[in-house]
């Protein structure tokens, strides 16, 4: 209900939704503590695999299946990362992360999936080891879904996901988004 302001009234709903919620958080904490990389160094993961049938925060099912949180940590969790991070006067920083051992030229575009706009294309270098501030983005007080994707110069292909301004969003307009990115929605279901 916080989230997206109802609270789901088919099964299927309550499941998309509360796996979306949990698949946010488990982004967010990731890529607070990767974008403050030299400060923070990591975390443990408590709860990887369910021991039982049941509802918990683990990211694979007691039958092995892999819950939403699974493929957007694993997005997450990739050697080279663009991130975006939280506002800070409607403002938000964007960065790039890299665990590679050697500098890698890297070309990228930011869209904003919900109006449809290429709202940036740039390049820069990834520092290796580092976390490095890319450029900005003005996101004001409104709820926007937009997609980073980036191709580094050994063309290695990655992309993330931000949503601005995220309590209260629209449910189904979150997952038109996320299928308008080819984001894995049937995980949930």
């Amino acid at each position: 209900k916080t989230l997206f302001g109802f609270e789901p009234e088919t099964l299927e709903e309550f499941s998309l939704a509360s796996q979306i919620s949990q698949a946010e958080a488990m982004k967010f904490f990731v890529e607070r503590f990767r974008v403050e990389k030299g400060k923070k160094s990591g975390i443990i993961w408590w709860n990887l695999i369910d021991g039982w049938p049941q509802f918990s925060d683990a990211v694979v099912d007691y039958y092995g299946n892999k819950k939403l949180a699974y493929y957007y940590i694993k997005r997450s969790q990739t050697p080279l990362l663009m991130m975006i991070g939280e506002p800070q006067n409607g403002v938000c920083k964007i960065h790039a992360v890299s665990e590679l051992q050697k500098d890698v030229k890297v070309k990228y575009s930011l869209k904003n999936v919900t109006t449809g706009e290429t709202v940036l294309v740039g390049e820069f270098v990834a520092k290796a080891d580092e976390s490095i501030p890319v450029s900005a983005l003005n996101v004001g007080d409104k709820k926007e879904f937009y997609l980073l994707e980036w191709e580094d110069e050994r063309g290695e292909k990655g992309k993330n996901h931000f949503v601005s301004n995220a309590i209260g969003l629209e449910f189904k307009e979150y997952v038109r988004c996320m299928e308008v990115c080819g984001f894995e929605t049937d995980a949930a279901k």
